[in-house]
Formats: C-alpha cells, sequence, structure tokens
C-alpha cells in the first residue's frame, strides 16, 4: 500500500499528470477540535499495525524535519517514514508543511496528492493547509484552480478564508496577467470579512500594471493611501509601470518624485518603469531619462539591459543630437557586462539609421547578424530563397531601419560579387510584408539614398523587382560610389 503511494507521489513530482477533481471529497467532520476524524477513523489499519495519533512532542518533532527537508520530494519521505517507523499518521501540521514545500517549488500535482491522501485519512484540512495549496497553484500559474479552491473551503470544509489565502490567489490572477479576476477577489475580501493589507493591493496593482489598465492601477494605488494603508516600493514600482505602459509619462514621474518624498528608495525596476516612461514620452523626456540612468548608477544600483534600451530608446526619440549618447550608452553597457539583445541593436540602429549615419546603422545590423541575435523571436537578417526560379529577398517582420541596412549590406555583396569573381547580375523580388511603413521606407531608401531605380510588381502589394539591368547599371554607376561611401563613412 505505502509503496504504492509512495510511487504516485513521485509521479506526481515528476510531472505526470493525474487525475484530480479540483476540490476532493471532505472528510467526516473532526472529533473532539484534534484536527481528525472520530476515533474509529483515527485508528487506521497498516500492514496489521494500528496507527495512533502523534503526541504534541512528537507532532513538533515530525514537522520540524518536513521544514529542514530539502525538497518536496524529501518532505514526502518524511510523510511516509512517519507511519512505516512511528506507529503514528501525519496531522494536519506535516501535511501543511509537506504542501508548503511542494508551493514553493510548484509541484501543484505533488501538494493537491497529499491534499486528496490527508482527505481521505481522515484528516480535515484547517485554512494553513488551503493557503498553501492555493499559493502552489498561484505559483504554477494555474489560478483558476486558485479561485476554486478559495471559494470551495468555506462552503465544502467549513474553512473561511484569511488574508493568506485571499492574498495567495490574488497573486496566481496576477501572475496570469488576469486583472479583472484579481479585482474580483480584492473586492470579495469584504464579504468574507477580511481586510486587505499592502500585499493585497500590490498583487491587484500589478495585475492591471500587467494588462496595461493604467487607470485601474491607479484607482486602487490611492484607495490604498486612503484607507490608511502605505504604499511600498512595489506599490509604487508597478503603478509607475502602470502608467508607463498607458504612455502617461508625466504621471509616472509624478509618482516617482512622490515616492523619493515618503523616503521610499527606488529601486531598479522603479528606475526603470521611470526612464521607460520617458522614451514613451519622446523628444522632450530625453534629459530626464538620461539623468534618471546616472542617478540610478549614483545610488549604488547596476543598471541592467531594460535600463540601457530605454536611455537608448529615448536618446532615439530625441533625434540626431542624441546619437552620439546612444552610441555612448551602447557601448558602456558591454562595458559594463550587460549583454545588447534584439531590442538594444534594433533601437540604435534605428538611432543611427534616423540621423542618417549608415555607416553606424550597417555596423550594427552586421555584428547582430553575426552574433545571431533575435528580436521578438525574428532573426536580424534577410530571408533569402528563390521563387519561381528567381532570387526573393524577404524583409518580413524587421523594423524599417533593420531592413534597409540588411538589405544595403546584401546589395553590397551583389555588387562586389562576395569579394569573388566579377558579379552575375539577375532580377530580385523584395518583400517587404504587410505592413505600410516598410512598404513605403524601403523603395524611398532605395531611390533617395541609394540612387537605385526599382520596379513595382503589378498585383502584388509590398513587393518589388530590382532588375538584373539597373542592378548592373548602378554599381557602374557615380550614384552607387556615392551610396558605398555613404555606408564606410568614418563619424
Amino acid at each position: 500500500m505505502m509503496a504504492r503511494v509512495f510511487l504516485f507521489l513521485l509521479l506526481s513530482l515528476s510531472g505526470r499528470a493525474t487525475s484530480f477533481s479540483a476540490t476532493p471529497t471532505p472528510p467526516r467532520p473532526p472529533a473532539g477540535g484534534s484536527g481528525h476524524a472520530g476515533d474509529d477513523e483515527q485508528q487506521l489499519q497498516q500492514s496489521g499495525t494500528r496507527l495512533r495519533n502523534p503526541t504534541t512532542k512528537e507532532s513538533i518533532a515530525f514537522t520540524a524535519r518536513i521544514k529542514k527537508s530539502r525538497s518536496a520530494k524529501d518532505g514526502i519521505r518524511v510523510i511516509l517514514d512517519i507511519e512505516d517507523t512511528s506507529g503514528c499518521f501525519p496531522d494536519v501540521f506535516q501535511y501543511s508543511a509537506a504542501i508548503s514545500k511542494c508551493a514553493k517549488e510548484r509541484q501543484v500535482t505533488a501538494a493537491l496528492s497529499l491534499l486528496k491522501r490527508m482527505v481521505n485519512q481522515g484528516v480535515a484540512p484547517d485554512v494553513v493547509v488551503f493557503g498553501a495549496v492555493i499559493d502552489a497553484c498561484a505559483n504554477d500559474g494555474q489560478y483558476r484552480r486558485a479561485i476554486v479552491f478559495l471559494n470551495d473551503m468555506e462552503e465544502t470544509y467549513g474553512v473561511r478564508p484569511n488574508l493568506t489565502c485571499f492574498n495567495s490567489a490574488i497573486s496566481a490572477c496576477e501572475k496570469a496577467a488576469k486583472w479583472e479576476e484579481a479585482v474580483k477577489l480584492l473586492r470579495g475580501m469584504a464579504q468574507k470579512r477580511v481586510d486587505p493589507d499592502v500585499i493585497s493591493y500590490n498583487a491587484a496593482i500589478s495585475a492591471c500594471e500587467k494588462c496595461a489598465e493604467w487607470e485601474r492601477a491607479l484607482e486602487f494605488f490611492n484607495e490604498m493611501k486612503e484607507v490608511g494603508i502605505r504604499p511600498d516600493v512595489y506599490s509604487y514600482s508597478s503603478a509607475i509601470s502602470a502608467c508607463e505602459k498607458g504612455s502617461q509619462t508625466d504621471t509616472s514621474l509624478s509618482l516617482f518624485a512622490e515616492m523619493k518624498s515618503e523616503g521610499i528608495r527606488p529601486d531598479a525596476i522603479t528606475y526603470n518603469s521611470a526612464i521607460a516612461a520617458c522614451g514613451k514620452g519622446g523628444a522632450d523626456y530625453t534629459d530626464t531619462a538620461l539623468s534618471l540612468l546616472a542617478e540610478m548608477k549614483a545610488e549604488g544600483i547596476q543598471p541592467d539591459d531594460y535600463s540601457y534600451n530605454s536611455a537608448i530608446t529615448s536618446c532615439e526619440k530625441g533625434g540626431a543630437k542624441y546619437t552620439d549618447t546612444a552610441l555612448s550608452l551602447f557601448n558602456e553597457m558591454k562595458e559594463a557586462g550587460v549583454k545588447p539583445d534584439g531590442v538594444t541593436y534594433t533601437t540604435i540602429t534605428k538611432a543611427c539609421f534616423d540621423s542618417s549615419r549608415y555607416s553606424e546603422a550597417l555596423k550594427k545590423v552586421r555584428e547582430a547578424a553575426n552574433l545571431g541575435v533575435e528580436n521578438n523571436g525574428q532573426a536580424m537578417c534577410i530571408g533569402m530563397s528563390t521563387e519561381n526560379d528567381q532570387a526573393k529577398w524577404d524583409l518580413n517582420d524587421l523594423t524599417e531601419a533593420t531592413a534597409c541596412m540588411l538589405l544595403s549590406d546584401a546589395l553590397l555583396s551583389v555588387a562586389t560579387g562576395n569579394g569573388g569573381p566579377p558579379p552575375n547580375f539577375q532580377d530580385i523580388t523584395v518583400d517587404t510584408g504587410k505592413g505600410q511603413v516598410l512598404r513605403e521606407t524601403v523603395p524611398a531608401f532605395l531611390n533617395d539614398v541609394a540612387g537605385l531605380d526599382i520596379t513595382a510588381i503589378e498585383g502584388s502589394e509590398g513587393r518589388f523587382l530590382m532588375e538584373a539591368a539597373s542592378l548592373e547599371e548602378w554599381v557602374a554607376s557615380e550614384k552607387y560610389k556615392k551610396f558605398q561611401s555613404l555606408l564606410e563613412q568614418k563619424h
């Protein structure tokens, strides 16, 4: 019997699917307030040995062993060892400790298996057990199941949810970016006569932030102050980030100033959100973004890739006079050991491109391509293939600056024959995709900057043709030499 249970729980821990309803069948009402069923049910038969309730001293010792165990699996071994070697069956305290271990390791299936097992043994779950089960669901992203347990625990088991249970359920909704469900739970606390605390409001504000519901986030932020709950750094960071996502730059910066006036020290997340808000505000906020980044470093907080990306974005929005600053930040982040990502390369390329510093932009796209950098899962390179025995270059999902510079690099390769024999020119179809920006920007760049004549493909929106004759004529012209010098120009 024990071996089968142990195998079942180990399979649960290894991620195997287990059939289990959201709410197990409740035990009979506990007798004598001990947390167990009546005397006949308390004495479980196991291999001919009658098990007993642990004494208070034994219960404390067993619970301490589970809490000290290194993993959820070790905690479950203690549960089984209690029955096998001590002649006792686990009580609610040991089950609570083991389920809490499972919750921390996101082993929700094992936690639910333990809950089912304790119920089947006649051990009545208490509010701590349900808090741990809901926390396990929250940590594993199972917000629906967390809500089910929260709603059923009183009706089915007579256990009223407490503040911890509500906070865990709201956090489950927050992690799943389900702001409406989080708000319903926050509002439902009053019906159970449970007063929300700073954790309750923070989870609700963060849920709204994840869904860019900045007005609702501010509503709860202001409400918590009205009911006498002092916001902490997490409250401010979530509210500032919500406003940033809603492009409410002035409100974000006002909240940032307020938190400092309240003596709350901003952390990396707060600074990042405030700097990002400046990027959403446009050129008027570039200096503020740079000041915030400098302040962040002066406070001993190491900027990460998000910090640098947001500051570089703000420089890009600030125009050509901030291009040198953007390039300096790009070099600084690499020197600081912060790895540029797809957002970094895309943004710095755009900053250089928009200020007509094409050689710098070309260096960045080449570097990104050589490193295999991706932006939103899209490799920063041209998709080259053939279609109807004709070369096809696909620019789909690239930003306009990246597309233009990658196209420039590819044209240089065509013009020079990739360093080999003289080029053998051929017709090339270029597909810019469905986006209107690329459809307009790429042809305009080739015409106005590169000086290359292209031909629209009738009935095929987003595509144009670079004919072999046009390419050959272009490469032999002064227009090509001028374009080549632009791509090699030093700044």
